[in-house]
C-alpha cells in the first residue's frame, strides 16, 4: 500500500498540459534582460498544499520578482536571502510588484517545511524546482555534486514584466535591496 505522502507525490508527478518543457541548454548562458521566462514545470507550495504549475503562469500579465535560493535551510538562504524579501515585501509592492516568488531546487515537502520554518505564511510564493528543470532551462543552474548536493540553482533574482526579464541579479545583487534599486 502506498503511503499518503507517496500518493500526494504521485499526484504531483502527473501530466502538466500547460507547461511544455523548454529545451534550452545551460551552455547557452543565463537569462538576460529582454529574454522570456522558460515554460518549465514547478510545484507551488502554499499553506500545506502543493500544486503543479508552469512557472510562466505565475507571472503572465503581472509584474513580479522571482528569486532563487541555492538551498532551503542553508545558512545564507535562511538567515539573509529569504528574510531580505520578507522585510522589503511592502516596499516591493509599493513599486508595483504583484508577485514575489522564492524558488529552490528542493522537493516540495522540503520547500513547504522551509516556508513554515521561516514564517512565510503565504506572504510570498514558495516554489519547488525539484528536478532543476527551470534553472537548467534558464541557464541558472550549477553543479554541486562534488559537495553531494546535486544540481542547484544559482543565487539570483529576476524582475519580470509579463514573463519578460527586466533585471537579472546574482549573488549580492539577488537580495531585495538590490532588486528595489533596479525597480
Amino acid at each position: 500500500m502506498m503511503s499518503t505522502a507517496g500518493q500526494r507525490l504521485g499526484k504531483l508527478s502527473g501530466h502538466f498540459p500547460e507547461a511544455q518543457q523548454t529545451q534550452r541548454e545551460t551552455t547557452v548562458g543565463p537569462l538576460k534582460v529582454g529574454d522570456s521566462l522558460p515554460a518549465s514545470r514547478v510545484v507551488v507550495c502554499k499553506e500545506g498544499e502543493r500544486a503543479p504549475a508552469c512557472v510562466r503562469s505565475l507571472f503572465e500579465k503581472k509584474k513580479g520578482v522571482l528569486f532563487c535560493i541555492p538551498g532551503a535551510f542553508t545558512p545564507a538562504c535562511t538567515s539573509r536571502h529569504l528574510p531580505s524579501y520578507l522585510e522589503k515585501l511592502e516596499d516591493l509592492r509599493a513599486k508595483g510588484v504583484e508577485v514575489v516568488a522564492c524558488l529552490s531546487v528542493n522537493d516540495p515537502f522540503v520547500v513547504e517545511a522551509f516556508s513554515r520554518h521561516t514564517g512565510v505564511s503565504g506572504r510570498l510564493l514558495m516554489v519547488s524546482d525539484g528536478n532543476a528543470d527551470f534553472v537548467k532551462a534558464a541557464g541558472l543552474s550549477f553543479d554541486a555534486r562534488k559537495g553531494l548536493m546535486g544540481v542547484r540553482g544559482r543565487r539570483f533574482a529576476l524582475v519580470l514584466d509579463n514573463c519578460v526579464v527586466k533585471y537579472v541579479g546574482f549573488d549580492n545583487d539577488a537580495y531585495a535591496d538590490a532588486v528595489l534599486g533596479a525597480l
